[in-house]
């Protein structure tokens, strides 16, 4: 599926600021719920690492964006977090070992219900968020009365045997036959994360460089 990815070299800055989002948010989430995962005591139930680290991306995500005029959005019990505009949302998922590698696509972890099902067809139907051969992102005009937002995910992967947390802030565009996210019209993939590495907040004047890459409508 990824033979015709078209790598676009976008600072983390633009793509972000195209969001209404400022640089530190994405690497402030991950470095939160990292420390979740890594704080559950051993006679939790099995599954609690992985949940405790997703509530608490979800939770630091609000945090962070409440400042900005984003709201906390449950439609359908997505727990996500809503743009000043109500045209953006995004949402954190787990993603399986594929996550923040460019030349594999990644699916969510879990399946998903009707809620990202129904966001996922909104953006498959949108046009081009990159123009070709220019940094500038443009998101799709919400027309009046549309009940659906453009969703982005923070889908993150707490990969053990290299004690490293990959993620990437993506945009869905499909669903797999079990009921997870497995398309993406654009990747926003982000630095791996180490478990001993301090994370210094991004400022406008260091971004990041990264490639994002851009799979093809499906």
């Amino acid at each position: 599926m990824l033979e015709n990815v078209d790598q676009r070299s976008l600072s983390t800055e633009d793509v972000l600021s195209s969001l209404g989002l400022p640089a530190h948010i994405l690497p402030t989430v991950i470095e939160q719920l990292l420390r979740d995962f890594k704080a559950t005591g051993p006679n939790k139930p099995k599954s609690s690492p992985g949940t405790n680290a997703w509530a608490r991306g979800i939770e630091v995500l609000r945090e962070e964006t409440i400042l900005l005029g984003w709201t906390p959005d449950e439609p359908n019990n997505q727990p996500r977090t809503l743009s000043p505009d109500k045209k953006v949302a995004i949402t954190v998922s787990s993603g399986d070992a594929n996550t923040g590698n460019p030349h594999k696509a990644p699916q969510t972890r879990n399946d998903k219900g009707a809620q990202t099902s129904k966001c996922a067809k909104y953006n498959s139907q949108q046009g081009e968020l990159f123009p070709s051969q220019s940094n500038i992102v443009s998101l799709p005009t919400k027309a009046e009365g549309t009940l659906t937002e453009d969703l982005w995910i923070l889908l993150f992967y707490i990969d053990l045997d290299n004690s490293e947390v990959r993620y990437e802030l993506s945009r869905p565009t499909s669903m797999s036959e079990n009921s997870k996210v497995n398309g993406w019209s654009h990747r926003l993939i982000m630095p791996p994360l180490s478990f001993d590495q301090a994370i210094a907040p991004q400022t406008p004047d260091s971004p990041a460089e990264v490639d994002v890459p851009v799979t093809p409508k499906l």
